[in-house]
């Protein structure tokens, strides 16, 4: 939390004006030193997949060569797959892929 304290009526104020504008913060904003963030954000919807784990052990080249790796899974979940990018985008990385897996795959309680 924060070690100031805001006034009750003001946060409400800026908050619904954040709301109503849709505003989201610029991460690389905060970070003009560099023109970029040197990260890459694969949503995946099953990270127990065998192929998606390979595709993680792949990845870790990526992040041995400087690159910071933010792996997301979504558990099969359209919703939190949404949310996921949403937060990725938001955050302007450098990079991201999203990836499901084909309907024939699951059972019928999604998985």
């Amino acid at each position: 939390m924060c070690a100031w304290r805001i006034n009750p009526v003001i946060r409400r104020r800026v908050l619904a004006i954040v709301r109503k504008v849709n505003y989201h913060p610029n991460w690389l904003a905060r970070g003009l030193r560099r023109p970029r963030a040197d990260m890459f954000g694969p949503v995946l919807p099953d990270i127990e997949d065998m192929f998606f784990s390979a595709l993680l052990k792949g990845l870790e080249q990526a992040a041995a060569c400087g690159w910071n790796i933010i792996v997301r899974n979504t558990e099969e979940d359209i919703q939190r797959e949404e949310a996921l990018v949403r937060t990725l985008v938001e955050r302007q990385i450098d990079g991201s892929r999203s990836a499901r897996l084909p309907a024939h795959t699951r059972t019928s309680n999604g998985t």
